[in-house]
């Protein structure tokens, strides 16, 4: 086979649907602590555990740390959104009596 052929060949299989297909599939995909669990599909266990983990009050002696450092990510992932109160701010609060519900029905 000559050199150009064989250029050609292996850019006809770069290019093609099926070696892309093949290459998302073969990908490295971030690893989703959910999944690994078992409870992907289980949200009340989840909001559970997300709240234990933003309770200051929980026996996981981290305080209001992650509270704080949830607040803080929300603010950070929705840029343009203008808060009464800056990131700087939200870390300065003590969040120590703050009251984590995993429901909450809005009166109508």
């Amino acid at each position: 086979m000559e050199y150009q052929e064989f250029t050609r060949k292996a850019e006809k299989l770069l290019f093609s649907s099926e070696y892309d297909a093949l290459q998302k599939a073969l990908t490295i995909k971030k690893p989703n602590l959910w999944r690994i669990l078992g409870v992907a599909n289980r949200e009340t266990r989840i909001s559970r555990f997300l709240a234990w983990l933003l309770n200051p009050r929980a026996n996981h002696t981290f305080g209001d740390l992650f509270l704080k450092e949830f607040l803080v990510q929300s603010l950070r992932a929705d840029v343009g959104y203008k808060s009464i109160l800056t990131p700087v701010e939200i870390s300065l609060l003590d969040l120590s009596n703050a009251l984590i519900k995993t429901e909450y029905t809005f009166p109508n």
